[in-house]
């Protein structure tokens, strides 16, 4: 007989495992500034659709590469800007993959299960003049 929690199982025995698998379903790419340089440390946020927690923001690293992972299958946006403060500078620059302003004409990414997007690459605005 198999005891609880033993870790062996005996001859012709049978066991019956639950267990959660999880995906490791990965976005990344690479935000580059309006002039072409890396956008070094600005924030990419990641939006399922529809909409629903979490969405959430990664800070790129020196050279604007950007990566998530565990992902569920499913749609996303990303985009730099988006979850910000409505009316601040980082909202009104905001810019959807693959470089569009507005969400109507943001590409949406679908993400299989356990697939790995490596392509999604953008480049930010130039920055908005005065207030």
């Amino acid at each position: 007989a198999i005891r609880r929690g033993s870790p062996s199982v005996g001859k012709r025995e049978c066991v019956d495992v639950d267990f959660t698998l999880l995906t490791d379903g990965r976005l990344s790419g690479r935000v580059t500034t309006a002039d072409g340089k890396p956008a070094s440390f600005v924030k990419v946020a990641i939006i399922p659709i529809p909409p629903v927690i979490p969405q959430f923001t990664v800070v790129a690293d020196e050279q604007g590469h950007f990566e998530v992972t565990g992902r569920e299958p499913g749609q996303y946006l990303v985009g730099a800007g988006l979850l910000a403060r409505i009316g601040s500078t980082e909202w009104k620059s905001r810019v959807y993959y693959p470089g569009v302003r507005t969400r109507k004409h943001a590409k949406v990414i679908e993400l299989g299960d356990g697939e790995w997007r490596t392509d999604i690459d953008f480049k930010l605005p130039p920055s908005p003049k005065g207030p």
